[in-house]
């Protein structure tokens, strides 16, 4: 299996050299290895530029792309030779065996694969997931005690990890890039979803080195996460119309709610977060994606 490798990165040195390192030491070894540099200021253009290794294409961009736009512009860049490649950020350390254990479990007619992601050493759900109802498009972890199987399959996957067939790649396009952030491996994982489930090799595992957050209020990636999903609704809900009006009902209710709130509370986050609601529900109108000025890092 000749392997390429896409790798988005941003600010985060430390990770992307221990996750290089991952990947140069796999077992099976990728023949390319694809790094987009989505405009670091914190000294990853002159490590990248110092590698010395002819498996690496490195990118420099001139603006944060964002998740989507450097997945987006990475894969447009795999070779003509590539059989599978493997969608990765920078804070996932995949195991030495990682792409060895995916490719001795391959099988006829499955296009796309992955393996077991672990946080703080626990398996992570939230990676793997099926559609539970194709109206509203909502979603449910593959539940953990499936993963003491060889493997499942399974509908929507994140980036971490996702290694799938280069020529369904060619065939189904690239990421949509416009999406900016979050949601675009949900969208692909459905076009994906066209030709192939998704098969999770439970012994390939990697280790995310991110910390989870056990309560989470929005941010300003927020507003591209509610955005981008509404897209995928009414891109394939199996009834966009009913879809629409339940996603429309959902951001009133927030709208007057964070109103409400910040009548009593005087706080400027429940006034910002009712504004954010208010600009996700300016959507179906326009369907205008790309970068919004007001929500940016």
């Amino acid at each position: 299996m000749n392997c390429s490798v896409v790798l988005v990165t941003y600010n985060r040195i430390a990770l992307l050299k221990e996750c290089l390192a991952c990947i140069l030491n796999q077992s099976l070894i990728p023949f390319e290895i694809i790094v987009v540099d989505n405009c670091s200021t914190d000294g990853t253009k002159g490590y990248l530029d110092e590698l010395d290794d002819g498996r690496f294409k490195v990118f420099h961009m001139e603006r944060n792309l964002g998740g989507a736009g450097g997945f987006a512009f990475g894969l447009s860049k795999i070779s003509a030779r590539s059989d599978y490649t493997l969608l990765i950020d920078d804070d996932a350390m995949i195991s030495g065996d990682y792409l060895e254990r995916i490719d001795m479990a391959r099988s006829p007619g499955i296009l796309a694969y992955s393996g077991t992601v672990r946080t703080g050493g626990k398996t992570d759900t939230s990676h793997r997931r099926r559609i539970s109802n194709h109206v509203l498009m909502t979603k449910k972890d593959v539940p953990e005690e499936e993963y003491a199987h060889n493997f499942f399959d399974y509908d929507l996957s994140t980036f971490c990890g996702l290694l799938v067939s280069s020529g369904l790649i060619r065939k189904i396009g690239l990421p949509k890039a416009e999406y900016f952030i979050w949601y675009d491996d949900t969208e692909y994982s459905l076009r994906i979803g066209q030709y192939t489930k998704i098969r999770n090799v439970n012994s390939a595992v990697l280790d995310h080195k991110t910390k989870l957050q056990a309560v989470q209020g929005l941010s300003w990636k927020s507003y591209y996460g509610y955005r981008n999903q509404w897209d995928v609704g009414l891109t394939y809900s199996a009834y966009p119309i009913i879809y629409n009006l339940f996603r429309e009902a959902f951001h009133r209710f927030r709208q007057i709610e964070f109103s409400l709130k910040y009548l009593k509370t005087k706080d400027p986050y429940d006034k910002w977060a009712s504004e954010l609601h208010k600009d996700v529900l300016g959507f179906p109108k326009s369907r205008e994606l790309g970068v919004c000025k007001k929500y940016l890092p």
